[in-house]
């Protein structure tokens, strides 16, 4: 037998209950089995794996790289997750084997075959030494199992699970695997026997015991806090109740807490799910649930940490306080959590607790409206917010996290609703303010970053803020989609998708990083992942939001090859406005484009001057007239825009002129690149990626 030895990542994958699937269906089982295999051959190719073995219900297979092994680990679990379900378990160790035509051998086989059988269907268990090569990857995200002892096996190991949308985490409890049983001296297992007998006997006289919160005993790792109740008198202040769930959830992070994101936990508002099926869906270990009351000019929380396996309370508190010191209350609550569930606090963090002032009354009140506003969304409310944060000023003119209010939601306003001088001017105004105004602020590098991005177009600067700020916080999903949008912008279009995915797995439940990452994949050209990650934002999200439905017609017309496709999609938006009676914003804009490529210039241009006479009402930017110009091979009037954009600072340009396909024609003009220069962006030009399609 010719062997020759190699380093190499090798994967192991197992059907769990195939045995018991064919006792009941022989032709189900091969049914089975054939789909994973149609599933799990090309995704190895893909990925540059070989494929060594099958053995009934399992596989092994090796790659020369330890990414890409992880990489098609979780392609193909996502698709195994497709219904119909294949429940697959995927383990995947590294280390040296030898290998031959037929087969190969070696110790790392044996551990990586031992990795695999400590997990669940749907998840993918990893050694300590595939961990540790994808430390520099900031995109994976994992989390420690623990160690266990393998039989055979002379060590300790310890395993990482794979954190990932559709990518199952194991429980502590659903860990079995191929482990070494700990053999007990023969007076330990009598005593057992007698302890568990007693115990049992005890269990038939106790029947209606009241539970007592200390008698459970839980590791708490990590958290959820769950949306509050509303316990106040009128059920119309929800804008208190989610200002202090959010106010708590923001002061665990601070102090170091692994604790779920705000936004995250707003699908679980009014859910039937259970609270077990809420931890394995979160991957925490604990579950916080509250309440919040309102007597008077006191504010009081109700608070209770649940183990979410056992569905009992581990403890219940009560916290009180005048409204004015709402800020040392949060502060309080947190303590008091960080204590119970064991986090060693930092010196930092004793001294942020131990920090507090008290607040306006009407000045807070009047922020957390602001913000309930600000978290809805849409166009009104972001005015509505506006008109919050401003009234808070007139209270208290020294409230910082108005004036960082006022910075989002201009940054909002700035993508059509208001003319990108006036948005660019008050974004400018207030985010500097902010930073004055506010010592912690100036240490808040996401905040930095984006005065760099859309105040200063100084590039490097912002980067290398959003660098900082990740390494702060690696887990704020709010981060990941900034750098995803800074990156798009530059024309780093692989990089850009790759953040946009880190910032989705981070929080899966989040509007923006979903919708950017949608709009990463079309920049990239990944037209079928960007359908995809379309129609999970609108399951998820709805079909109101105009960055949603303008992007169905923009994947259309992406697609489309002939004159027929470009009057079919012209069809379709037309039925849409006429069964519904709603004309989305980017109608007339999106049918001018369209009668442009089909070279009717009058169409075209009627549609333009329809939009401008909405304009009188509400603001257009110009900015959506380009793409009918760049059709029309009118390149002047393309570059007057861009200039006038440029000149406004309007925020438009920064995101679509080396993004958008629209803008492919115009990129070999000496001029495209000289405003690039001017805006700093020369340094890399717009490369389009190897699976990009011609979109036109």
């Amino acid at each position: 037998m010719n062997a020759t030895r190699r380093l190499a990542a090798i994967m192991f994958t197992d059907i769990q209950g195939y045995t018991k699937l064919m006792q009941e269906s022989e032709a189900k089982a091969v049914e089975v089995r054939t789909r994973h295999r149609n599933i799990f051959e090309p995704t190895t190719l893909t990925f540059g794996g070989e494929i060594i073995q099958y053995y009934g219900d399992g596989t092994l297979s090796i790659f020369s790289s330890t990414v890409d092994a992880v990489k098609c680990a979780i392609e193909m679990q996502i698709a195994f997750q497709k219904n119909p379900v294949i429940p697959v378990r995927i383990g995947i160790h590294t280390g040296d084997i030898l290998i031959s035509d037929q087969d190969i051998i070696g110790d790392s086989v044996n551990v990586a075959s031992r990795i695999e059988s400590l997990g669940i269907a749907g998840s993918i268990t990893l050694s300590k030494k595939v961990a540790d090569e994808l430390i520099n990857h900031e995109f994976f995200s994992l989390r420690s199992l623990g160690k266990f002892h393998f039989k055979n096996d002379r060590t300790s190991r310890e395993v990482f699970a794979v954190q990932h949308p559709g990518i199952i985490v194991p429980a502590q409890r659903e860990l079995q695997g191929k482990l070494e049983k700990k053999k007990l001296p023969k007076s330990k297992l009598i005593l057992g026997s007698l302890l568990g007998l007693s115990l049992l006997i005890a269990s038939l006289f106790i029947t209606n015991t009241v539970f007592k919160p200390s008698e459970v005993k839980t590791e708490i790792r990590s958290l959820a806090v769950l949306p509050f109740s509303n316990m106040l008198e009128d059920r119309g202040e929800t804008y208190l109740v989610d200002g202090v769930h959010e106010a708590i959830i923001s002061e665990l992070q601070e102090v170091g807490v692994e604790v779920k994101p705000r936004i995250a936990m707003m699908a679980y508002r009014d859910t039937d799910k259970s609270l077990q099926q809420i931890s394995n869906e979160l991957k925490v270990d604990g579950l916080i649930e509250g309440a919040v009351l309102k007597n008077g000019d006191s504010l009081m929380i109700k608070i209770r940490l649940i183990n979410p396996f056992s569905e009992k309370y581990v403890w219940i508190e009560s916290f009180d306080a005048k409204f004015k010191e709402a800020f040392s209350l949060y502060k309080e609550v947190t303590r008091y959590i960080a204590q119970k569930i064991q986090i060693a606090l930092s010196p930092e963090s004793k001294e942020h607790l131990n920090l507090s002032k008290e607040v306006n009354p009407i000045a807070y009140e009047l922020y957390l409206k602001g913000k309930y506003f600000s978290n809805k969304g849409s166009e009104a409310d972001v005015d509505s917010a506006i008109y919050f944060y401003k009234e808070v000023l007139e209270y208290d003119e020294l409230y910082g996290p108005a004036y960082t209010g006022l910075v989002e939601s201009y940054l909002l306003k700035g993508f059509g609703n208001i003319s990108p001088f006036e948005a660019h001017t008050q974004f400018r105004i207030y985010a500097h303010q902010a930073l004055e105004l506010d010592e912690r602020l100036a240490n808040q590098h996401h905040l930095k970053a984006m005065i760099y991005i859309f105040s200063d177009f100084n590039w490097d600067e912002a980067e290398n803020e959003i660098l900082q700020a990740i390494s702060t916080d690696p887990n704020s999903s709010e981060v990941y989609d900034t750098y995803c949008q800074f990156l798009w912008a530059r024309g780093r279009l692989g990089e850009s998708v790759d953040a946009g995915e880190k910032a989705v797995a981070l929080n899966p439940s989040s509007h923006f990083a979903n919708c950017d990452l949608t709009w990463a994949y079309y920049g990239a050209g990944l037209w079928e992942k960007a359908r995809s990650q379309l129609e999970t934002t609108i399951d998820s999200f709805g079909l109101d939001c105009y960055y949603h439905h303008g992007m169905i017609y923009r994947l259309d017309i992406a697609e489309a090859k002939t004159q027929t496709d470009y009057q079919r999609i012209i069809n379709k938006l037309q039925s849409y406005y006429e069964e519904t009676g709603h004309k989305p914003r980017f109608y007339e804009g999106t049918l001018s484009y369209l009668y442009a490529l089909l070279g009717d210039k009058e169409k075209a241009i009627s549609y333009i001057q329809e939009l401008m006479e909405e304009s009188n009402e509400t603001y257009i930017d110009e900015w959506f007239f380009s793409p009918t110009y760049v059709a029309l091979g009118e390149y002047d009037k393309v570059f007057r825009i861009f200039e006038n954009a440029y000149a406004k600072r309007s925020f438009l340009i920064l995101y679509t002129i080396k993004m958008d396909p629209y803008f492919e024609p115009i990129r070999q003009d000496p001029r495209y690149f000289d405003l690039l220069k001017r805006m700093g962006f020369s340094e890399e030009r717009f490369i389009p990626s190897p699976e990009m399609e011609d979109p036109l």
